[in-house]
């Protein structure tokens, strides 16, 4: 009996151990995907919107939309709120989803996550929006919850992201990644961070990223 207290003993701290490294990596690398190139894959989501826009109208609608992109607001909520009047007030789709990316953008940067999850959850479910803005605002709404939010539910709006032929892929398989840290699941983690590091074209940093947590959860630490 003593034996096996002492063998139920030593497994428990054995756990305890493992459950702090992964709450430390945990909270080494998160910054990194819920601060990511947020800025980036948004700009480059209403670039390739805007492409198609090149009427005179069209044209002053973008103007008017960079205009409360440059302009200097003497609160984060003015900001947001013209960003929600254009939205409301054009009829350019592409652009209404552009400035509701933007408004969500300043909403994280402000700790508003609630009014930035419930902007890209709207689009997401639009089915007007183009889908792959629809995948886009999916993707950045897990990536406000990845520490706070269901881990199930976040992991199914991930799993139509996850498919080779989807634009997101790679950061859907990293979110994964983190989100199977987080629940301390090691080997499904090491798997999805492995599958990660090995797919071709993945973004040198991510793909950094998941080398070193797939080596790390390898080597057991």
């Amino acid at each position: 009996m003593q034996s096996t207290n002492h063998d139920s003993l030593i497994q428990e701290i054995d756990d305890d151990l493992a459950r702090k490294q992964m709450e430390a990596l945990w909270k080494k690398y998160a910054p990194f995907v819920i601060g990511g190139a947020l800025a980036i894959i948004v700009a480059t989501a209403g670039i390739t919107g805007w492409k198609n826009y090149t009427t005179q109208a069209e044209q002053k609608a973008t103007q008017a939309l960079v205009e409360i992109v440059d302009k200097d607001y003497k609160t984060p909520e003015e900001k947001i709120a013209a960003f929600e009047s254009f939205a409301k007030g054009s009829s350019k789709k592409p652009l209404v989803v552009f400035a509701k990316f933007e408004a969500a953008a300043v909403a994280l940067e402000q700790s508003k996550r609630d009014q930035a999850i419930a902007l890209y959850d709207g689009m997401a479910a639009d089915a007007s929006v183009d889908p792959l803005y629809r995948g886009l605002a999916d993707l950045f709404s897990v990536q406000a919850q990845l520490d706070s939010g269901d881990p199930a539910a976040l992991e199914a709006r991930l799993a139509p992201l996850m498919t080779m032929e989807n634009p997101w892929h790679f950061s859907a398989y990293e979110f994964a990644g983190y989100l199977a840290l987080r629940v301390g699941d090691k080997e499904k983690a090491g798997k999805l961070f492995a599958d990660l590091k090995a797919m071709p074209d993945a973004p040198a940093s991510l793909a950094m990223r998941a080398s070193d947590i797939a080596q790390w959860l390898s080597e057991g630490k």
